[in-house]
């Protein structure tokens, strides 16, 4: 790697001010960056998995602002003061503008982001007067795939959001072509053990800190759910030839199960304190935990039934009643490890985005099915009854 100069970086490895004026040397880093020193890091930060879980909460964790849980009691006792303007701006969301912010979320291009081009982004974001538009532009994608959004500083690559369509694929090629009760075991725990990982490195709620032993135990309930029916399943047909039949629901079924005790664990506090919901113009109207309840149960479908029905069952279905047949008349097996893989790209990076799509990532409840002093303090903002107010959590 080549060497940094001194007056280039302060103690905490950013870009000084000065170094923003050399327009070279902030070309360079966001354009091309050092990417052996991402695949370090990604490596190093892989085989400490288990060990990130139990790092401490400063690292990762929001610092407490006005959503406290203080705040959240208070705001559940007794209608809120003044209305509030928030950020918060809700409108209806077309299926083509829902499913770009998915592909947006998920596209590998953010883990293609080195280290060095997200502590450049950073710099540039915070103050563009010496970049370029384009240069800015490209500055702000980087920091929206690459960057944690509180903390300021570079994800590893590996569990940014961008790995999702990577992770999911060689998840569901190894469920759909094994038969080994290992195996199976490895690639559960291996996907469980990425979501653990996503989910630490990208928390950034500033309304409560990171709560690691809860985190720590949706990992373990999860992963022991997923590896036990995904091995044991194995394992049971052996013995019994006769139930070979639903081998092809069981990896399905096993996924289901770990990512609906996942998002229901992980999700414990806003079921428990509820969430803030405001009406169309981000006014404020109080803490509901009917919302909460909606928001994760909709979570759930989404992670439990739509990612595992699409990502998997649907390759395999179709492997199994359509190309296995055809390929078995035309006594052609040569090509069934690439139907087979064909059908899971197709699954995992053309179906699932286009399904999760059709669920709004925005919880939208009408103000007569919330709690009494959402739907009074509503009324008093000339919100109607049948008008919705929103959650502050969006699923994606």
């Amino acid at each position: 790697m080549g060497r940094r100069r001194r007056g280039d970086h302060d103690s905490a490895g950013r870009p000084t001010q000065s170094s923003m004026s050399m327009c070279p040397v902030t070309k360079n880093a966001i354009r091309y960056g050092k990417r052996n020193e991402t695949i370090l890091i990604s490596f190093r930060t892989f085989s400490l998995i288990c060990t990130l879980c139990y790092a401490p909460v400063s690292s990762m964790g929001g610092r407490p602002i006005c959503q406290s849980s203080e705040a959240r009691a208070t705001m559940a006792s007794s209608p809120p003061s003044p209305p509030q303007q928030t950020s918060l701006y809700f409108r209806p969301l077309l299926y083509s503008e829902r499913l770009r912010r998915l592909l947006n979320r998920w596209s590998p291009y953010g883990v293609m982001v080195t280290h060095a081009q997200a502590q450049a982004s950073v710099a540039i974001v915070k103050d563009s007067q010496f970049a370029t538009t384009e240069e800015t532009k490209t500055a702000k994608r980087i920091y929206e795939v690459a960057v944690h959004p509180v903390l300021d500083q570079p994800i590893p690559s590996i569990y940014r959001f961008g790995s999702f369509f990577p992770a999911t694929l060689t998840t569901s090629l190894l469920l759909a072509t094994t038969h080994k009760p290992a195996l199976a075991f490895a690639a559960h725990l291996l996907f469980q053990s990425h979501s653990a990982g996503m989910r630490y490195c990208n928390y950034s709620d500033t309304s409560r800190p990171l709560d690691q032993n809860l985190m720590m135990n949706a990992f373990i309930a999860s992963s022991a759910a997923a590896c036990g029916i995904g091995s044991g399943a194995i394992l049971l047909y052996r013995k019994f030839p006769k139930l070979r039949g639903v081998a092809t629901v069981v990896p399905h079924l096993a996924l289901s199960c770990a990512g609906a005790i996942s998002t229901y664990m992980n999700n414990q506090a806003d079921l428990e304190e509820g969430v803030v919901v405001a009406d169309a113009y981000g006014r404020i109207c109080g803490v509901s935990h009917e919302a909460a309840r909606i928001g994760v149960y909709r979570a759930m479908w989404i992670q439990a039934v739509v990612i595992p029905g699409c990502a998997l069952l649907a390759p395999m279905a179709f492997t199994r009643y359509v190309i296995f047949p055809r390929l078995t008349a035309s006594n052609n097996f040569v090509q069934l490890p690439i139907a087979i893989s064909a059908a899971v790209v197709c699954g995992v990076v053309g179906l699932t985005p286009a399904m999760v799509a059709l669920v709004d990532p925005q919880i939208g409840v009408a103000a007569a099915s919330l709690e009494a002093h959402c739907t009074e303090y509503a009324q008093t903002l000339g919100v109607a009854p049948s008008d919705k107010l929103y959650s502050s959590r969006l699923l994606y």
